[in-house]
């Protein structure tokens, strides 16, 4: 029989405890991983913390500024609700009306109208209901029974479930402009034998107008950029545009005054209409962009020249496309160059709303409007003038709901057919970007524009900023720039012609690229300015893709200078 080894207690003590040390080894390994888990997810506790209050902290610097914004805003604020009752209203809009905020809150809006504005009103906010937004005029009475004429612009605002809630309204005051452009007209009429002063006069006006515009819509933009919140990039959108519509009214007034006083110079010399096409094409590339439109040139012949003043050609040109993109929401607008036996014809055809038959007769005249839109429609009455200047035609073609044709006709000098019809979508230029900063001086006496150029300046650029021309001089003697941005209307003895004189100068003899950074508008002045010496002109206002092309412009002379 076999023997069988027997277990001593002693040997099976020995097993047990050995077998809870490793049980209580493994526990400890598991706790020692559930405490090293817990530390990870404390951390991360920790992390997402840190981050919701740093969005928190955002949030309420991004609510401060947006408050600072809209009680401070150059323009009249106000939040009604769906029956038209104040719910919010801005310093400005106050000041406005002479009433205290806390009598103006939860009243209707239609009791500070003049009665002839009530009807009108209610009508807006009826058309700010159903197309989502609405300029009007309004004659407003003040406490001291003072009419005050606006430009209110409205839109809509809407719950998540697509709800009426109410409306945001901007206020701007018209009584300014009007006072400046009937201020004008007394000065040009007193000023009848002398072409000189009315020049000097329309270039003053529209110098001292469009420089609070620059910042203003320039703001504006930047804000469309930093805010996040909707509303609050609704209400900088709202100044943006209503800047933009003050620009285009100021701008058409005082062309309308000038060619009425006949102030235009025309100098009629051979033009290459294509490469003219062209340039505007390019030159309106962005605002079709935004619209999501397709902006085309065509042309039946590479080269065609007619006997045209290149300046009137291209405000001819760019009324047209401002126009055709302007109206046109879906499709496209198509600019096509092609000649006939004797003539060279442009048209400008878009699909946009089209204008009714019985407004064709009249769209030429001055006051009248073609579409849906308000305005002091004078652009197609200064465009037929110019035409007329031109020895050339304007004729239109319309049909509502499908679009319109301007068609340009001129005598035509001379034609190249040597390859048959060409075909092009212009495509828009890029941000600007350099290997190596560029160092850029800017001279401009306006605190406010020199902060707008620096906030819209590209980070691949060094800025230096003046204030006078004797800071402007010592700048340019201690450092090398390659570009000088130099206000033209400094409010010193010295100009900033005279800047450049110095410049120029056997003195300091600078090649530095120097660019007229000005409010005057008119194409003349921007011949006048190179005639002087300057190497390039940006007016005021302007957005970026301007500033990048003058940026490129500079960065390409500064590569090939010595």
């Amino acid at each position: 029989m076999a023997s069988h080894a027997s277990l001593r207690p002693t040997d099976a003590s020995h097993i047990a405890r050995l077998l809870r040390d490793i049980q209580v080894e493994a526990l400890d390994q598991r706790v020692q991983t559930l405490i090293e888990q817990m530390h990870l997810m404390l951390l991360e506790l920790d992390l997402q913390n840190r981050q919701l209050v740093a969005a928190q902290h955002h949030h309420e610097q991004l609510q401060e500024r947006f408050d600072l914004l809209f009680e401070e805003a150059p323009v009249g604020y106000l939040l009604l609700d769906v029956g038209g009752r104040i719910q919010q209203i801005n310093q400005r809009a106050c000041e406005y009306l002479g009433i205290e905020r806390r009598r103006l809150l939860d009243k209707g809006f239609t009791r500070f109208l003049h009665e002839t504005s009530r009807a009108t009103f209610r009508h807006h906010l009826l058309r700010a209901h159903q197309t989502g937004s609405a300029q009007s005029t309004l004659t407003l009475v003040t406490t001291s029974g003072r009419y005050k004429h606006f430009l209110i612009d409205s839109s809509r605002t809407l719950s998540t479930d697509q709800d009426l809630t109410g409306f945001r309204c901007v206020l701007v005051d018209v009584d300014p402009l009007i006072y400046q452009i009937e201020t004008h007209q007394a000065a040009a009429d007193q000023a009848a034998a002398s072409n000189h002063f009315q020049r000097e006069m329309l270039a003053s006006l529209s110098h001292e107008l469009r420089m609070p515009l620059s910042s203003i819509m320039g703001f504006a933009t930047l804000l469309e950029e930093e805010l996040s919140e909707e509303h609050h990039i609704g209400f900088a959108k709202v100044v943006h545009r209503n800047g933009q519509r003050l620009l285009d009214t100021l701008n058409s007034v005082l062309d309308y005054a000038r060619l009425q006083a006949s102030d235009e110079q025309v100098d009629l010399l051979e033009v290459e209409v294509v490469k003219a096409v062209h340039e505007q094409v390019v030159a309106h590339q962005s605002m079709a962009g935004q619209k999501g439109l397709v902006l085309t040139a065509e042309h039946d012949v590479p080269s065609v020249t007619a006997h045209l003043d290149a300046g009137l050609l291209g405000r001819v040109l760019s009324n047209l496309l401002d126009n055709a993109i302007k109206y046109t929401q879906t499709g496209s607008v198509t600019v096509r160059t092609y000649t006939t036996e004797h003539q060279v014809h442009v048209a400008v055809t878009d699909t946009g709303q089209g204008i009714a038959p019985e407004q064709l007769e009249a769209l030429f005249a001055p006051f009248t409007s073609g579409a849906a839109h308000t305005g002091p429609g004078l652009g197609l009455s200064i465009v037929h003038h110019m035409v007329d200047l031109m020895n050339g035609t304007i004729t239109v073609e319309s049909e509502v709901g499908t679009g319109s044709q301007f068609k340009l006709s001129f005598d035509l000098v001379h034609v190249d057919d040597r390859s048959g019809a060409l075909h092009s979508t212009v495509t828009s230029e890029g941000a600007w970007s350099a290997d190596e900063p560029l160092r850029i001086l800017v001279v401009d006496d306006d605190a406010d524009m020199l902060e707008l150029v620096e906030w819209m300046m590209p980070d691949a650029t060094e800025l230096h900023k003046a204030r006078s021309p004797g800071e402007a001089r010592r700048l340019l003697q201690a450092h090398d720039f390659d570009a000088a941005f130099i206000d033209h209307a400094l409010s010193h003895s010295l100009t900033g012609t005279d800047i450049l004189e110095w410049l120029r100068s056997s003195e300091a003899g600078l090649a530095t690229y120097a660019v007229a950074f000005t409010a005057y508008r008119h194409p003349f002045n921007r011949d006048d300015f190179i005639e002087r010496g300057f190497d390039d002109y940006l007016v005021k206002p302007f957005d970026l893709k301007q500033l990048h092309r003058v940026l490129r412009r500079a960065q390409v002379a500064a590569s090939i200078s010595p």
